[in-house]
Parts: structure tokens; C-alpha cells; sequence
């Protein structure tokens, strides 16, 4: 077969963007935590962070994940010393 038969082709495959999976996760309980911030009067910033968390995430184009955490499990940031 000649070039010019399969080119069109060829730059029509080219053209067709590419479609992944979606990629799936599970929540590594052990690795993974949620935080926040919050402003407080524009003058500085609260941060927290929750515990606790279980799901798994499932990210594409439309991004939907499914994180679930109790909220009882949440503590204020400052609770440690940096040095």
C-alpha cells in the first residue's frame, strides 16, 4: 500500500486525543490527614488538622472524591513546637 492511502489516516488517529482511566485510591489512614485553614479578621491564620480519615478518591476530569472524617477528630495546629 502507498503512503498517501494510509496518511490521512494516520494524521486522524493523531488528532483524537488520548482518554485515560480513571485512577482510583485508597485512603492510607496511616498516611494521610486532612487540614484547614481559616482566616481570622484578615489578620492572621488558623490552621487545623483532622485526625482521622477514610475514602477513597477517584480522580478524571470530573474529579469526585469521597473523603469521609469525624469531626470530633480535629485539633488546632499549634499544638506542637517547631524547632
Amino acid at each position: 500500500m502507498s503512503v498517501s492511502k494510509w496518511l490521512p489516516i494516520a494524521i486522524a488517529s493523531a488528532s483524537v486525543p488520548a482518554v485515560a482511566a480513571p485512577a482510583k485510591f485508597t485512603i492510607d489512614p496511616e498516611h494521610t490527614y486532612l487540614s484547614l485553614e481559616l482566616s481570622h479578621m484578615g489578620l492572621s491564620v488558623w490552621r487545623g488538622k483532622f485526625n482521622k480519615s477514610s475514602g477513597k478518591v477517584r480522580l478524571d476530569q470530573s474529579f469526585w472524591p469521597g473523603l469521609e472524617w469525624p469531626s470530633d477528630s480535629s485539633r488546632p495546629g499549634s499544638h506542637r513546637k517547631i524547632s
